[in-house]
């Protein structure tokens, strides 16, 4: 019953916030032009080759990001940018948004993108690793026979496409790009000005997660190991070695554990088996260590304690760079960020549990799921 109960929560993901008012709209003038900000919410990380640019996001069968409008090389974390967007896209980079809906309607959507520029050459192509974007600021060229309500030219949409809208729906394909949610929501789209900032959030640089805990009411010679979630909870009349082995050993010293997950684990262990979207979830647990041999073997009994933070059961996920739209749309619906991250489960979805976080090794059945 745990295995499935904290499986199936972990795979939530918290609603996205309506802005509650929309913006007006604004012509496009001699120069528009969109800017905002970085923010690196994960802490200290390397921004070597990174870039942030305004990439053409193609409702196509399969989605893809196809075509770099504009882009700048990023040098300092929580930096400023700015786009300017000129007075038309490139005719080669323009369709027909909705035909259904809106025929006649031609233009592009774009994203703010932050993207490892692996050859250095200011153009996203599929393949290289996406950091971080929004979906919440969408810049849309209109033109053609364009409804009232929305002026020609450049335009900021919030489309309501931003983290998810009921369970499993991560918004992953549609035919009508603006217009998808208003059946179901009557305030979107919402435009906003050109000048509404387009800050973007860089969530899938992987940095180091120090961890550190007390060993609460257990005997001194017990052992803790990082084990994959499906080794963690596997039936009883499994074969230990069609098992993933451990992804870590905790260094328990005095009565309390210490380990950095610094580096990529094998993906043998992953959940999800998708071509873009590829996770590990391991449960850290204890073990008496049967053959003294310092390390967890499959095979030897798992103890009844499990890695808590404020009485509840938590996870340790790593989250593999995304490299295409499918794996970026995947991780900003589920709230996740790329590689090592504390997390635990809540009926609202999942939880990532603060870096500051004291964790501790507690009885089972006094950590709730």
């Amino acid at each position: 019953m745990r295995y499935f109960l904290f499986f199936g929560l972990l795979l939530g993901c918290p609603e996205s916030e309506t802005p509650s008012q929309p913006g007006q709209i604004q012509d496009s003038g001699e120069s528009p032009s969109i800017s905002g900000q970085l923010a690196f919410p994960q802490g200290d990380a390397s921004i070597d080759n990174l870039a942030v640019g305004l990439v053409r996001l193609d409702f196509g069968d399969p989605p893809r990001l196809d075509g770099t409008l504009q882009s700048m090389p990023i040098t300092a974390a929580d930096a400023d940018f700015v786009f300017e967007l000129g007075q038309r896209p490139p005719e080669d980079l323009m369709v027909e948004l909705e035909p259904t809906l809106h025929p006649g309607m031609i233009g592009l959507v774009a994203v703010g993108l932050v993207f490892n520029d692996q050859n250095l050459d200011g153009e996203y192509v599929e393949g290289e690793r996406i950091v971080g974007g929004s979906l919440s600021r969408l810049a849309i060229w209109l033109e053609g026979d364009v409804p009232e309500a929305w002026a020609e030219g450049w335009n900021i949409f919030d489309t309501g496409m931003s983290g998810r809208y009921e369970t499993g729906n991560c918004l992953l394909n549609t035919t009508r790009p603006i217009t998808w949610r208003s059946e179901f929501n009557g305030s979107y789209p919402i435009v906003y000005d050109l000048d509404e900032p387009m800050d973007l959030s860089v969530q899938g640089l992987p940095v180091p997660l120090p961890l550190e805990g007390e060993m609460v009411g257990l005997p001194d010679d017990v052992q803790m190991t990082l084990l994959p979630f499906q080794t963690t909870y596997r039936d009883p009349e499994d074969d230990p070695e069609t098992l993933p082995g451990p992804l870590a050993a905790f260094s328990v010293v005095d009565g309390r554990f210490l380990l950095t997950l610094d580096e990529a684990p094998s993906m043998e262990a992953d959940l999800s088996g998708d071509v873009q979207w590829n996770y590990v979830l391991g449960m850290g647990v204890t073990y008496q260590d049967a053959d003294e041999d310092g390390a967890f073997t499959l095979g030897e009994e798992l103890g009844t304690a499990t890695l808590c933070a404020d009485s509840r059961t938590v996870g340790l996920r790593y989250t593999e760079p995304v490299r295409g739209y499918r794996g970026w749309r995947l991780m900003e619906c589920y709230g996740v960020r790329g590689g090592w991250s504390l997390v635990g489960a809540e009926p609202s979805g999942l939880w990532i549990v603060p870096r500051t976080t004291e964790t501790l090794i507690v009885d089972r059945a006094e950590c709730e799921l």
